[in-house]
Formats: C-alpha cells, sequence, structure tokens
C-alpha cells in the first residue's frame, strides 16, 4: 500500500511534480496524477469487490464506487434495478416486482432513516488536528419545525474537541429528528453517532464523513426478490469500479499503487503544458507500460467487506470509534 507520506518522501516524485513536497502544490499534482492515472483505463487496481451485509435489506455503497459492474445476492448473481434498466435494449425491459436485484434508492447522507428525539450525539474524528473543525447539525423540533439555535440559525453548531479517535458529546434538547449533518473539511473522517443516554457510550451511527466531504454521499440499495426462507443475514456482493479519491492527508493511501506509473504521469502532464507532444506520447506509453505491470502483479484486490448490523432498523449501522 502506497501512502502520501511515501511520495513526499521519493526523489523522483518532486523532482516530476516540480514542487517541493511539503507545498500545497506538490499534494495537488499528486492528486491531479492519481485522477488521471485513474479514469486512464480499466485496469486493475481501479475494480474492487465489496461485501455487505444488508440491514433490514439495505445497503449503503461508499462514495468511492463509480459505478457497479455486477452483483451477487447470497452467492447468486443478480440485477441491478435504477434509473435506465428499463431502457436497456438487450434487458426484459421494465421492473417486475419480486425481481431478485438491488433496487437503486438514491443518495442518502445519514444513515438512519430515523433518529427519534436523540438525546445527544457523540462526535468523532479520526485527525488530532482536526481539534476546533465545526460540525452542523440540523433537524427538527416536537412540532415538526426547524430547530433555531440561540443565535437564530437554523442548526445548531458544534466544535470538534478531544484527541484523534476520542468521542466529544454533544446534547441536543430540543430535537425530535435529525435531518442533516455537515462539517468543514477535515484531516480525518468524521464519525458521528447517537448517544445511548443509559450506558453513555455511542450507539447506532448517524453518519461518516470522509476528510474533504462537508456532508455524507452514499448510494442506497434496497435488495430485492430474496426468499424469507433465506434468512434475515442477506450477503451482497459487488463488483464494482472505483474513482477517484482526492488526497488531503499524508498517512492516507493512494490509489495507484505505482510509485514509476506517478512519476511518467506527472512528466507526461508537464510535457502536454509545455505543448511537446512527442515527449507527451513516450511518457504516455510509460504510464500505460507500467499500469499493465501492476495489473498483472496484483491481478484483483482483496475483497472489502463493509458492515451493517442487522438488528438495527432500515438503513442503521454500527462502526467502532475510531477510524
Amino acid at each position: 500500500m502506497l501512502l502520501v507520506s511515501q511520495l513526499k518522501n521519493e526523489p523522483r516524485v518532486a523532482s516530476a511534480a516540480r514542487f517541493a513536497p511539503d507545498s500545497p502544490q506538490f499534494l495537488s499534482a499528486i492528486d491531479g496524477a492519481v485522477r488521471r492515472l485513474m479514469q486512464m483505463a480499466e485496469w486493475d487496481s481501479a475494480i474492487q469487490d465489496y461485501c455487505f451485509t444488508a440491514c433490514e435489506r439495505c445497503i449503503f455503497v461508499p462514495p468511492e464506487v463509480k459505478r457497479i459492474l455486477g452483483v451477487q445476492i447470497n452467492r447468486v448473481p443478480s440485477r441491478i434495478f435504477n434509473r435506465v434498466f428499463s431502457y436497456i435494449p438487450n434487458g426484459p425491459g421494465g421492473w417486475a416486482p419480486g425481481a431478485r436485484g438491488l433496487i437503486d434508492r438514491g443518495t442518502r447522507s445519514l444513515f438512519l432513516t430515523q433518529t427519534s428525539c436523540p438525546s445527544g450525539l457523540v462526535v468523532i474524528s479520526s485527525q488530532c488536528e482536526d481539534v476546533g473543525a465545526h460540525v452542523r447539525v440540523q433537524g427538527l423540533d416536537s412540532a415538526n419545525q426547524p430547530v433555531i439555535s440561540a443565535t437564530g440559525k437554523p442548526f445548531i453548531e458544534f466544535d470538534l474537541g478531544g484527541e484523534g479517535g476520542q468521542g466529544h458529546v454533544y446534547d441536543l434538547p430540543s430535537f425530535s429528528k435529525i435531518t442533516q449533518v455537515t462539517k468543514t473539511v477535515t484531516r480525518g473522517h468524521v464519525f458521528v453517532y447517537l448517544l445511548d443516554s443509559v450506558l453513555e457510550q455511542p450507539a447506532d451511527l448517524v453518519t461518516h464523513i470522509l476528510p474533504w466531504q462537508t456532508s455524507a454521499d452514499y448510494r442506497m440499495y434496497e435488495v430485492s426478490g430474496i426468499d424469507p426462507e433465506e434468512g434475515e443475514g442477506i450477503e451482497v456482493r459487488i463488483h464494482a469500479r472505483r474513482g477517484h479519491v482526492p488526497l488531503t492527508h499524508d498517512d492516507q493511501a493512494v490509489m495507484v499503487d505505482s510509485v514509476d506509473a506517478i512519476v511518467a504521469c506527472l512528466k507526461m502532464q508537464d510535457a502536454i503544458d509545455n505543448r511537446d507532444t512527442e515527449a507527451a506520447s513516450l511518457f504516455r506509453a510509460e504510464v500505460l507500460n507500467n499500469l499493465r505491470e501492476l495489473s498483472m502483479a496484483e491481478n484483483y484486490r482483496q475483497e472489502r467487506r463493509v458492515e451493517f448490523d442487522p438488528v438495527m432498523r432500515l438503513g442503521g449501522a454500527r462502526q467502532k470509534m475510531g477510524r
């Protein structure tokens, strides 16, 4: 696994990027190179298998998934019923109720569809550098009206407190339902849990917001066509193409696990900027050769498991504190 910090310590990368490793321009150049590499070909590192345990027949697909290529439900190949499904020329046409597959229910920013009378929240950042970052919570009161803060704003704002990986508890005295959680850009992942007021510890996971996001963006799919005899533990596997994940901090994994490919891509972009088409063509050939070698060495990546607790209500998820 290649980390941003390793790229910063690689002289070849700094030379090709033409910026100091500790400068924002360096990280921007690396991020642009990785983005171009992810777009250049359907190579193996852009493909990932994911495994989900559905919670009340729902799964949440992480934002890094750009396109689902295939689906298995309880090890049986199945279909994806999305907005274009019924228009595929060689498809069956409209969706038939009871058909086995995943029904696209659109994007969601919260894992919980019901947050009745939350007494408080536990907010955690994986990076201690995020102390002081802002988290905003919007919701409705008992009269089904937006909760207004003491300053007259339609949200309650908190500052992240505590060290990285440690939670900070915030009271929500007038909330009957949470409708949205947003934050400023952070260095670490931010997790927001409902507070179990009896045990005084995190309970259901409300949302997980990635460092560069200001609000979560998950794709929700409902599992259909499952026989009750198959049980509650529905296992969903997807074969998906990943999209680019912006690079924001040193301990982040780079999606292209090849220093050679990144260096060649930086040189290719520099040649393009200088309108040197011959050099750009040579570096592009080098990039593609590096990607082919990487694909042959990697084959397919290991399956990534995304756990959802089946005892939760619709869309509920439980995740350990920390990263």
